[in-house]
């Protein structure tokens, strides 16, 4: 199965579908709890965005993944605050508005005792079509981040997953090289913290372990 993965900022037509795959794919994350309205806007600033990269895997003209990388992460809360419709969309939704507030405080005292990784990009969301798993969009996905992140010297690159047994992510996350750093509650479940070095391509030197830190 030949699949073409690109960075939405050519196809930022995407945006809307890859706000509806993320809903669909991703019914516990926050940003689609918070409606398909609002996960439109969030995609529709990535694609804008200088900070964020949004990668759409693509199967003779449509969207069959996605996969949303931040730059910055550590800024990314305060940014979607600001530049999307993230406030009325809280007000909309007072328990997960105390759910937001409450995780911004436990990612502040993670921070504060040095038990994330800071500094390195984040895969916010990776998901595929649920017709479509199985066949290496994931994978091919990963490979395009890590090119992107190769050609800017960056070493390593985080993700954060549930950690539960029904969870296969875990053990795809494994077989792509990623290592176990940690452990956080995010939203009301417990989530494995992940970290992978970006390879050199053949014949390239590796990128030295201080860059992307």
């Amino acid at each position: 199965m030949k699949v073409t993965v690109r960075e939405t900022s050519d196809v930022s037509t995407a945006a809307s579908e890859l706000g509806r795959m993320h809903c669909s794919c991703l019914p516990s994350s926050l940003v689609s709890r918070l409606g398909l309205s609002y996960a439109e806007t969030v995609y529709r600033y990535c694609t804008k965005s200088k900070l964020e990269v949004v990668f759409a895997a693509s199967l003779q003209d449509t969207v069959v993944g996605g996969a949303w990388l931040s730059l910055e992460p550590s800024s990314l809360s305060r940014r979607l605050l600001l530049r999307t419709t993230l406030v009325p969309a809280l007000l909309a939704h007072p328990r997960l508005a105390l759910e937001w507030i409450g995780q911004r405080y436990r990612d502040a005292q993670s921070r504060e005792s040095n038990r994330t990784a800071t500094g390195y990009p984040e895969v916010i969301a990776i998901f595929v079509d649920a017709g479509h798993r199985g066949r290496g969009v994931g994978a091919q996905l990963l490979l395009e981040i890590e090119g992107f992140l190769r050609k800017r010297h960056v070493a390593h690159y985080v993700l954060r997953t549930h950690d539960s047994p029904e969870n296969r992510a875990v053990a795809f996350y494994e077989r792509e090289g990623f290592e176990e750093f940690g452990r956080h509650q995010k939203h009301g479940t417990w989530h494995c913290d992940l970290i992978k070095a970006v390879g050199p391509r053949n014949g390239e030197q590796a990128p030295s372990a201080g860059q992307g830190s």
